[in-house]
């Protein structure tokens, strides 16, 4: 059973200084209502915006082409941010206590794993002799982080930890990638698996469950929510890149195809947060990359409507 809102949806602030535009909704339908998504364009210079990750209070990470990451809300300004001396730095998340993760690459050409937390910045480098590039893509509420580096013989090995505790692998297949955690410490991700093929994995600190969006040849989650709520990008047969969002994946897996609407190429969806707001990243008709948010009614304890 599903309460949602009968007042219809908020709207989406457009961010100061750039084009936005509030489209029809997506295809994405929850019961009889679903998000509504508006797009960003990027800071003043850029080449391509990707949203890549969103918290609760829809603050949001991300990088421009030409101009490098950032922190964004909408309604306000971009906010640079570089890990300091970097050659190129990636945020990738952000919890709600206003930690973000990410990667850099030094001056010397190695890429590290980072987080940033009330200005403080720090590094992680591979924990196994002889790894290359370490990448972290997830972080909690918890301080929990979780990604991947490559190891010596250049295959990806998904890990987890706890900032400044101990860190732990997960092995699920060869090449294995950890893209999210959420604040129930379960994990999801991507690997190659013996066929080639690439599929998902839910680790719920216990147990792996598969995750193949139906007639795929690549799944690839990214993000999941505290009701377990996860997305993602798969690859139909003709190697089209479509966004996914897959519902009750432990108990009765209910899968979703989100394109943007003004897409003409890929969608990604890259992020989701508890309150089912959306980002992600399009491809239009010019080729550019755009970035698109997507906000979830609100429901409104005086006005629900039962859906069954």
């Amino acid at each position: 059973m599903l309460h949602i809102s009968a007042l219809g949806l908020l709207p989406v602030l457009a961010a100061c200084g750039e084009a936005a535009s509030l489209g029809a909704p997506s295809p994405l339908v929850r019961d009889a209502v679903g998000p509504r998504c508006a797009t960003f364009n990027g800071p003043k210079g850029s080449t391509y915006n990707e949203f890549l990750g969103i918290n609760d209070r829809v603050e949001v990470v991300g990088y421009a082409g030409g101009v490098g990451p950032y922190e964004f809300h909408p309604g306000k300004s971009y906010e640079i941010e570089r890990y300091p001396g970097s050659v190129d730095t990636e945020l990738t998340s952000l919890n709600n206590d206003d930690a973000v993760a990410g990667w850099y690459e030094g001056a010397e050409g190695k890429i590290y794993g980072l987080t940033e937390w009330q200005g403080i910045w720090t590094k992680y480098s591979s924990p196994r002799a002889g790894g290359r590039a370490m990448r972290i893509l997830g972080i909690n509420d918890s301080g929990e982080v979780t990604g991947y580096y490559e190891n010596r013989h250049g295959i990806d090995q998904a890990f987890v930890f706890h900032v400044g505790s101990k860190f732990r692998a997960i092995h699920f297949d060869m090449g294995t990638v950890a893209s999210a955690i959420n604040n129930r410490g379960r994990i999801v991700g991507w690997a190659t698996v013996a066929s080639g093929a690439t599929e998902g994995w839910l680790f719920d600190g216990k147990l792996f469950t598969n995750l193949a969006y139906p007639g795929a040849v690549s799944t690839q989650p990214s993000g999941i929510n505290e009701s377990d709520e996860i997305v993602g990008s798969y690859e139909d047969a003709s190697r089209n890149t479509h966004g996914f969002i897959l519902t009750q994946p432990l108990k009765a897996p209910y899968w979703r195809e989100f394109d943007e609407p003004r897409a003409s190429g890929s969608t990604v969806l890259a992020g989701i947060n508890d309150r089912d707001d959306l980002v992600g990243h399009y491809q239009n008709g010019s080729g550019r990359i755009v970035a698109f948010l997507c906000r979830q009614p609100r429901a409104v304890p005086s006005a629900l409507v039962r859906y069954s």
